[in-house]
């Protein structure tokens, strides 16, 4: 069940939007009949490139993101991945300087990532341009 290692389709549509690249061993395309499925880079060629969407494995984002700690913890029986962003940020009033953690957290480290990767973006911490 490839779709437990990648994006999902809502989280894919978010990194499109935000520029990021779509190249992934995996895409989101509709298929046949209508819906949601997920092919390999292989099988892209029979898709229309802008009807598809990068389903991105959890190592894919890792080359893309800045360094980050990660944690999986069991609650309730299900795995939580964690994403953990650390950075010091320079108060402009002053000249003293805060640690900032930032955390995103989903029940698979690929989504978990991806909202990281989101977050910093949206925060404009890293541009989509400068990303691998």
């Amino acid at each position: 069940m490839i779709d437990k290692h990648v994006t999902n389709l809502s989280l894919s549509k978010k990194l499109k939007a935000a520029g990021v690249k779509q190249e992934s061993e995996f895409y989101w395309v509709k298929n046949d009949l209508d819906k949601w499925s997920i092919i390999s880079f292989v099988e892209l060629k029979n898709y229309y490139k802008d009807e598809c969407y990068p389903a991105y494995l959890s190592s894919e984002l890792g080359e893309m993101l800045p360094a980050i700690d990660f944690v999986g913890t069991q609650k309730n029986n299900d795995l939580e991945w964690e994403a953990i962003y650390i950075y010091t940020s320079e108060d402009e009033d002053s000249e003293d300087e805060n640690t900032v953690y930032l955390r995103e957290a989903d029940k698979t480290e690929a989504n978990s990532r991806a909202k990281m990767l989101i977050h910093l973006l949206d925060s404009n911490l890293i541009k989509a341009e400068g990303l691998k």
